[in-house]
């Protein structure tokens, strides 16, 4: 009887190894690290870096690689002494809501986690970098915790930042309800909200400068947003299929706006309050309807110069804006004389501060000379006009325009 119950246990014991499956997966001796999948956990173990899955590659154990073996991981333990988590190593587990991650692990790939069910994740102290991407498509994700000691990274409210929460990484796209950025943000990183698709409002500070790519793209309970006048450059696809935004406000400093970056949203009301027209790529209004949404100005002198701005003149309906509706100081409150001029122009403002910078534009937007006032005597900044050609300018000083003419 006993032989029958050693038999029997044998015989179960080599049927649970018979249904486990290892692959080696380590870089760059790949037996250096083993990934384990036994029933739905997946156990990576060893000493090293994972391999990275790029180039279009995919894991053995994603979805789209083996859709039976992807649809039944739901946990991932990676054991001590793994260092690295190579690119999309976890990408497309849609079932999987459990992670461990150990102390020994010091770098995350990008695209790790990207459509998978987690909702929760902690980052350990030894993590040094995160690849962009990292937690993209992971619509149930709610939180992303640091650990307390990481000099790298920290989380604030379930959000992931660099240490000195400069650098907005990652918003959970899981999250619910409005959001107020920090201020203290300079920059709003690649993908930071992608497909934040319960993010219904979003207040975005003077302290931000730059917006990267895809930034926003697809938060679908997006309706407005104000771009601060702090933001100089707009990256590709920031807003593109966010399909419920109906009206922004660009700030008055911004000076490109990158490929497809309203592309495919619901725009109705757009205001500019640059009176120099943005730089704008290709297809950035891809899908909008330039015929009926309204594009308003800051003057009539920002009016000519985007009724013949290349893509800005496409929109049919430019207005400008009342003057208590702008953020902008009046163009009257800069003395210019004479006006027109044919030497010396002079422009008096009480407000210089020496290094202001003082801009030119030809009508058609193009910048003609840019200089830093000098020697200001009693608000008075002079310069001398005599080389240009006769015609109108804009005269830019920060977010002040006049208009002026050579004769």
């Amino acid at each position: 009887m006993k032989k029958l119950y050693l038999f029997l246990f044998c015989g179960l014991l080599c049927t649970a190894n018979l249904n486990a499956q290892t692959w080696q997966i380590g870089y760059p001796n790949a037996a250096d690290v083993t990934a384990t999948l036994q029933d739905s956990t997946l156990t990576i173990s060893g000493t090293g870096a994972m391999k990275n899955w790029d180039g279009g590659s995919s894991t053995p154990w994603s979805v789209l690689e083996n859709q039976e073996l992807g649809m039944s991981v739901r946990a991932v333990i990676i054991e001590n002494g793994v260092t690295t988590i190579g690119t999309r190593a976890f990408s497309w587990l849609v079932a999987l809501t459990s992670v461990t991650i150990p102390n020994s692990v010091i770098s995350i790939g990008e695209d790790v986690f990207g459509g998978s069910a987690i909702t929760t994740i902690t980052i350990p102290e030894s993590v040094r970098t995160i690849g962009t991407g990292a937690f993209a498509f992971c619509r149930r994700l709610t939180s992303i915790e640091v650990e307390a000691n990481n000099p790298n990274f920290s989380s604030r409210d379930g959000v992931l930042f660099n240490r000195t929460q400069t650098f907005l990484i990652q918003y959970p796209a899981g999250k619910q309800g409005e959001y107020i950025i920090p201020d203290g943000v300079r920059t709003i990183g690649e993908r930071a909200f992608f497909i934040s698709e319960g993010l219904t409002a979003v207040t975005i500070p003077e302290s931000v400068t730059t917006i990267e790519a895809f930034a926003f793209a697809e938060c679908t309970a997006l309706t407005s947003l104000t771009i601060p006048n702090s933001v100089t450059i707009i990256g590709d696809g920031v807003f593109a299929w966010c399909e419920n935004l109906t009206s922004v406000t660009i700030g008055s400093n911004v000076s490109e706006i990158g490929w497809f970056l309203f592309a495919f949203t619901a725009l109705q009301s757009i205001t500019s309050l640059n009176p120099i027209p943005p730089m704008v790529l290709p297809d950035a209004f891809l899908g909008v309807d330039v015929e009926l949404a309204a594009l308003y100005v800051v003057s009539d002198e920002a009016l000519a110069l985007y009724q013949n701005a290349p893509i800005w003149q496409n929109f049919l309906n430019i207005r400008v804006l009342e003057t208590s509706n702008v953020d902008v100081v009046n163009a009257t409150e800069i003395q210019i004389f004479p006006n027109p001029v044919n030497h010396k122009l002079t422009i008096t403002n009480h407000d210089w501060q020496a290094g202001d910078v003082v801009e030119l534009f030809d009508m058609s937007g193009r910048i003609v000379e840019t200089w830093r006032a000098a020697s200001l005597q009693h608000g008075e900044f002079v310069i001398d006009m005599s080389s240009f050609k006769s015609g109108s300018y804009i005269l830019r000083i920060g977010n002040r325009t006049a208009k002026v003419v050579k004769k």
